[in-house]
């Protein structure tokens, strides 16, 4: 049963990243003209950029954030229909020059399509901040079993043979855009200069919510090393909801975080 349940989570995850890849790159590059212009931006990120956790703290700097992102076969962004002919557009806005724990920028534009192109109706320019390296995400999909589309901002880092993939989560409501909060997704510690480090791997898979109210649902499955050297079997799950602007869990996970 739950390898079944894991299974459906991940065909719908899979098909709902298939619907936002149904824009051409004519559209999308006609709407990120219609939205944010032809050249860069030149922005101050702030010490503590919407889109951060608790306690972080990048650092009040000025930047110049280009919708290129730097992984050439990387999208510059996402269109999403919101009904009729309404999109709303999700873009990364990457910092070239971003050192290795800088974040990049997520902006947010809603368009209406018509006879003579795109018309801009509204732009939240540096809507969250969000990534590393410079790069606000690794891959964005768009889930679409909510009443308003959810758009996933993948993104992985690695330090000290650590790695931790995160997700931002931002919903497409009709009016506006509203940043949800972000979420662990997976994560592994490969080093062996660490002695006293249990090794651990594991990944998560976004499905519905089991519970109404909730935002979403995560399924976490891998493995943890004991101190014996033999693996123990990870299989955990868990909705989460908003609150005060970010993703609790509604029940207790024991991930391996850092």
């Amino acid at each position: 049963m739950e390898r079944r349940l894991v299974t459906t989570i991940l065909l719908l995850s899979l098909l709902a990243g298939a619907t936002a890849a149904a824009a051409s790159p004519g559209d999308l590059q006609g709407a990120l003209r219609a939205a944010f212009g032809p050249g860069p931006r030149h922005v101050l990120q702030p010490a503590h950029p919407p889109g951060a956790a608790k306690g972080d703290n990048y650092g009040v700097a000025r930047v110049e954030l280009t919708f290129h992102p730097a992984v050439r076969s990387q999208r510059p962004g996402v269109l999403v229909p919101l009904g009729g002919e309404r999109y709303g557009l999700v873009a990364l806005e990457t910092d070239l020059m971003g050192a290795h724990g800088s974040p990049g920028a997520v902006a947010v534009a809603y368009l209406r399509r018509g006879r003579t192109g795109w018309r801009l109706e509204r732009a939240w320019p540096e809507f969250i901040w969000s990534g590393n390296n410079g790069n606000p995400a690794d891959v964005i999909r768009v889930l679409t079993f909510a009443e308003a589309p959810l758009v996933v901002l993948d993104s992985d880092y690695v330090g000290q043979g650590q790695h931790t993939d995160t997700a931002w989560i931002i919903r497409l409501r009709g009016d506006r855009p509203e940043f949800l909060g972000r979420i662990p997704t997976g994560g592994s510690l490969e080093s062996e200069e660490c002695s006293d480090c249990w090794r651990y791997e594991y990944r998560g898979v976004i499905g519905p919510p089991r519970k109404r109210g909730d935002v979403l649902s995560v399924t976490y499955s891998g493995r943890v090393q004991m101190d014996d050297g033999r693996w123990r079997r990870l299989s955990q799950w868990t909705d989460y909801r908003s609150r005060d602007g970010e993703l609790v869990p509604t029940r207790h996970v024991a991930l391996p975080l850092p």
